[in-house]
């Protein structure tokens, strides 16, 4: 899962980083590793918020510091988008066609 992962995050990242993305050096992902780190951590919490096997659920508040605390502080995300993020993943779980 790590390499594909990785694999995504560069290839997204250096397709949207160009000069005139909203996305790039200026925007909200600031390197790979910030696409790698939300990517997983999106996994993370579709599987936390929908999974019968996990009885504690992590709230907005647990997801926005666990993303922030693991990036740097010149990567860390705007807390109203990890907060948006967060509320639409607890509303509509992330599922596979054949799901």
């Amino acid at each position: 899962i790590s390499r594909i992962m990785s694999a995504f995050a560069g290839g997204y990242y250096s397709k949207n980083s160009k000069s005139g993305s909203k996305i790039g050096a200026t925007g909200i992902f600031k390197s790979e590793d910030s696409v790698f780190l939300l990517a997983y951590s999106v996994i993370m919490l579709n599987t936390d918020l929908h999974s019968m096997n996990v009885k504690t659920k992590m709230t907005k508040d647990e997801f926005i510091n666990r993303v922030n605390n693991t990036t740097g502080p010149k990567e860390a995300f705007p807390k109203v988008f990890l907060g948006d993020l967060y509320q639409r993943i607890l509303e509509e779980e992330i599922r596979t066609k054949d799901d």
